[in-house]
């Protein structure tokens, strides 16, 4: 079961995958060196997981995502997604036909109302399903585990971030992050966050399929497959590696370089400094 796993060494795997690849560019403390390193983990995301379930899947731009699962996905991932999910995070897969069906096999909560306001598609068709988890929880362990369907609480110092896509053939996919709520105040603590400095400290976040869009890989080429207890996932993005490749002579096409930090005083403040 993906709960058996031990965090400590699937954060360790995932560290040695992020050196492994860093290890190819000197000094990668520079902000430059730390941008080629991205750029080359952005054009290849590799990541492996360990769970349950049966499904392979491929997908070429978030216009042709395709996919058969004898079983949804429950599983820990290691590895490197994109920029915000890398290292170690949970994840719930169900690709057709469970996706169909999916709302009977599992305690999603529905679509709030007015969702997809600007969406031409909506949710586009089932034929594809993922709900990403990166928890800041104490072992990533969160409340009301179920067999089937992705966490909607977590105990935590700070509130998980989460994504969902869904979508598949012609119709985009889209990509959208969940939002969460803070449950400490009902829960008679009256104190901040910040205070927090305990696992015992945590709080209770609720989940809502209410948040903002998020960008999509519209380059991604990707093949994932699970069998049983392990999987693997494999991507290229190709425009990705223009730009890790022109990043060399200081072109930088998707402006994702990592900038040079000055100072961490907020802006008012290092203004009045100056």
């Amino acid at each position: 079961m993906a709960a058996a796993a031990s965090p400590r060494g699937a954060s360790l795997l995932a560290l040695l995958l992020f050196l492994a690849a860093s290890s190819a560019v000197p000094a990668c403390q520079s902000a430059y060196c730390r941008s080629r390193t991205l750029d080359l983990l952005d054009t290849v995301p590799v990541s492996v997981g360990w769970g349950w379930g049966i499904s392979a899947s491929v997908e070429a731009t978030p216009c042709f995502r395709m996919g058969l699962g004898l079983s949804p996905v429950v599983s820990w991932r290691a590895g490197y997604e994109d920029r915000r999910l890398w290292g170690q995070w949970h994840e719930f897969e169900a690709a057709f036909p469970w996706t169909i069906w999916l709302t009977d096999v599992s305690k999603v909560p529905e679509r709030p109302p007015g969702a997809n306001e600007g969406h031409m598609f909506g949710d586009g068709l089932p034929l594809m399903y993922r709900w990403q988890l990166d928890r800041d929880a104490p072992l990533g362990e969160g409340e009301h585990r179920g067999r089937w369907e992705p966490q909607l609480r977590q105990w935590g110092r700070n509130p998980p971030y989460g994504r969902e896509t869904g979508g598949g053939l012609v119709i985009p996919a889209y990509r959208r992050k969940l939002a969460w709520t803070d449950l400490h105040l009902q829960q008679g603590d009256n104190e901040g966050l910040h205070a927090m400095a305990a696992p015992d400290r945590a709080s209770l976040w609720l989940v809502s399929r209410d948040g903002p869009d998020e960008p999509r890989a519209w380059d991604l080429l990707e093949a994932d497959l699970f069998l049983g207890i392990v999987g693997l996932r494999v991507g290229l993005r190709p425009v990705e590696g223009v730009d890790f490749l022109l990043g060399f002579i200081g072109i930088d096409i998707t402006d994702d370089d990592v900038g040079t930090t000055r100072s961490n005083l907020p802006a008012d403040v290092r203004d009045a400094e100056n």
